[in-house]
C-alpha cells in the first residue's frame, strides 16, 4: 500500500497539481503579508492622527480655560465699574437734593443775593476758578441770576 501512495507522488500530474498549489499558497501568503503591512500602515497614520486630534482638543481646552478667566476678571471689572457709577449716581443724586432742599429752605430767593449754601453747593458741582486762572472769554458781563453779584476783576 505503501508503494501505490508513493507512486501516486511520484506521478507527474501529482506532481503538477502539488506545485500549482504550492504557488498558489505562496501567492495567497504574499498577499497577506502585504495586506497586513497595508493594515499597519493605515493603523499607524489613524494612530497619529488621533495623537494630533486629542493635542488639539488639549489646546483648545487651554484656550477654552484662559478664555473663561478672561471673561470672569472682564465680568468683576464690569461689576466693579457698575459700582462706581451707581456711587457717582448717588453723589449726584445727594447734591441735587441738597440744592432742591436749599432752594425749599429760601423761598424769596429771587429778590436776594444767592444764599452762601446754595453758592456753596453750586461751586462744588461746578468748579471754581482759583487765582492764577483765568475767566474764560465769552462770558455774559450781566449777571444771569437776579441779584447775582460778579466779583470784581483784579
Amino acid at each position: 500500500m505503501f508503494s501505490q501512495v508513493a507512486r501516486l507522488c511520484i506521478a507527474p500530474s501529482f506532481n503538477k497539481a502539488m506545485s500549482i498549489a504550492l504557488m498558489i499558497g505562496v501567492l495567497i501568503n504574499a498577499f497577506l503579508c502585504y495586506e497586513r503591512k497595508v493594515l499597519q500602515a493605515q493603523n499607524q497614520a489613524q494612530q497619529t492622527e488621533i495623537a494630533l486630534v486629542r493635542s488639539d482638543n488639549q489646546n483648545l481646552a487651554n484656550q477654552l480655560e484662559l478664555a473663561q478667566s478672561h471673561i470672569q476678571r472682564y465680568q468683576q471689572q464690569i461689576e466693579k465699574l457698575h459700582q462706581q457709577v451707581l456711587a457717582k449716581l448717588n453723589q449726584a443724586e445727594e447734591r441735587t437734593n441738597e440744592i432742591i432742599q436749599e432752594l425749599d429752605n429760601v423761598k424769596n430767593w429771587r429778590d436776594q443775593p444767592i444764599p452762601n449754601g446754595i453758592g456753596r453747593l453750586l461751586n462744588q458741582r461746578s468748579g471754581t476758578l482759583s487765582n492764577h486762572q483765568t475767566a474764560p472769554t465769552g462770558l455774559p458781563t450781566q449777571p444771569t441770576v437776579p441779584n447775582a453779584q460778579i466779583p470784581a476783576k483784579k
